[in-house]
């Protein structure tokens, strides 16, 4: 039963809207709000010649899948919105019963007049609440299961859309490809050493194509671990469990113009590194950033050139501008990344203490000819507009191309797309 309101109040840990907010929107739906007919204006290097791409292949998009829109959210407002106003009548009437028709009874003296006076009486007793609670929480598991068929179309019509927007979007680049419900795991970066141990992963938004010659390959991920709070010191009113984001950002895989054999590890210092040995660098501001382990002493430094430790570092100062993590017990507030607050304490939602641990700077492995990036950030990126607005590819087109903007920019600090000297 619990499960059912942590669904409804926010999927924890989830990007995904909650059920609440999907519910909230469906009945606040109109279909009287019209798209604008804008045009897209080139404002960034990113954006060059994209108006006219816009005009020929996202535009023509715009009426088909409005209508598609248009046509789920009124089939899902007239199945929910009955519901809804059964719901609050029933609960109204509880209300009144128990709360306060029976006080007017008394006040009035009229037991023996009204028919069931003592029925209602008792029912309106304090001791009485725990079957009315009984009731509202059948009934709100029935109004869950019977509207969330309903809901899941309206969240999957949004999933699918957006993967069908975001990919003729990218293939303005090139050959581009975009998924926004991957099916793909961290698993297959073990061998990296860099992943921190989890128990839950969510992925998204999966990107691959080329740019300039180099293979890119990216997605989204938040990894989170749930445990017992061991913490000696906890009182009885202490959380009961504590679930760590060990990691919230990017994973970023670049095909190197550069062949290696080896491996080599950058990281904060908490990388798995067994079978490698520390690599003594000369610069010493990149030793106070990161920890450098590898198999092959010589093909590390061949990698790690002083000209790429300070495109590395270029690299972490230019992704720290899009985060503000906070202290490591910062809870991350954005709409799609909010988990439960740690204050708030109900039995009901089985206490828990929430801190993130991801790391505030880069780290990588050259591994097998490539070049793998954990890049920690509280960014949500490839993210589209509400399903409840007008479709508006100009404002989604923007953001993607701001944010794989940000991609090639890596490419281009670390110069990746060159087959000589890193």
């Amino acid at each position: 039963m619990a499960n059912i309101f942590l669904d409804m109040l926010q999927r924890k840990g989830s990007r995904e809207i909650s059920l609440l907010s999907l519910i909230w929107g469906v009945l606040t739906f109109s279909d009287k709000k019209t798209i604008n007919d804008e045009v897209f204006q080139e404002t960034t290097e990113y954006e060059k010649g994209f108006a006219k791409y816009y005009q020929e292949n996202l535009k023509p998009k715009i009426f088909e899948l409005e209508e598609e829109r248009l046509n789920a959210l009124r089939t899902a407002a007239q199945k929910i919105r009955p519901l809804i106003i059964v719901f609050i009548s029933i609960l109204i009437s509880f209300l009144f019963v128990w709360f306060i028709l029976g006080d007017l009874l008394d006040v009035f003296y009229i037991e023996d007049f009204l028919p069931f006076y003592y029925e209602i009486t008792e029912l309106s007793d304090g001791n009485s609440i725990f079957y009315f609670a009984i009731v509202f929480l059948i009934y709100v598991s029935l109004l869950y299961f019977f509207t969330l068929p309903t809901l899941r179309s309206v969240r999957n019509l949004k999933s699918s859309s957006k993967s069908e927007i975001f990919s003729v979007i990218l293939k303005f680049f090139g050959d581009f490809t975009f998924t926004a419900k991957p099916n793909i795991s961290v698993s297959q970066f073990e061998s990296t050493g860099l992943i921190p141990k989890y128990k839950r992963e969510e992925n998204e938004d999966y990107v691959i194509g080329d740019y300039e010659g180099v293979k890119v390959e990216l997605f989204e991920s938040i990894l989170s671990l749930t445990e017992k709070n061991t913490d000696l010191l906890k009182t009885k009113e202490d959380n009961k469990f504590v679930t760590t984001i060990t990691f919230q950002g990017l994973f970023v895989k670049f095909q190197m113009n550069k062949n290696f054999n080896g491996k080599t590890v950058v990281s904060d210092g908490t990388a798995k590194t067994k079978g490698l040995k520390e690599v003594i660098l000369e610069d010493p501001e990149f030793k106070n950033i990161w920890a450098v382990h590898s198999d092959d002493q010589v093909e590390a430094r061949y990698l790690l050139t002083v000209t790429f430790m300070e495109r590395l570092k270029e690299l972490n100062t230019f992704i720290s501008q899009f985060n503000d993590f906070g202290s490591r017990e910062n809870i991350f507030s954005g709409t799609k990344r909010k988990l439960f607050s740690k204050k708030m304490r109900s039995k009901a939602f089985s206490t828990r203490l929430l801190r993130n641990e991801t790391t505030d700077r880069i780290q990588c492995c050259f591994q097998n000819d490539t070049i793998f990036l954990m890049i920690p950030s509280d960014k949500d990126f490839f993210q589209s507009n509400s399903i409840f607005e007008p479709l508006n590819f100009i404002d989604d087109s923007r953001k993607v191309l701001n944010e794989i903007g940000m991609i090639f920019k890596m490419v281009d600090i670390l110069k990746l797309n060159q087959k000589t000297n890193l």
